[in-house]
């Protein structure tokens, strides 16, 4: 069997802009991670 075969991979929506990320990681949409900001995002 292939690794990782099967596994489907787990995604969050930002509490904050409703975007899917990955989880346990800061939203690169908006810059938030646990409801605070945490990275600054230039558009």
């Amino acid at each position: 069997m292939e690794k990782g075969a099967g596994v489907r991979s787990k995604r969050y929506i930002c509490s904050h802009c409703k975007q899917v990320n990955q989880p346990h990681t800061v939203c690169h949409n908006c810059g938030y991670y646990r409801g605070k900001q945490v990275i600054t995002v230039e558009r």
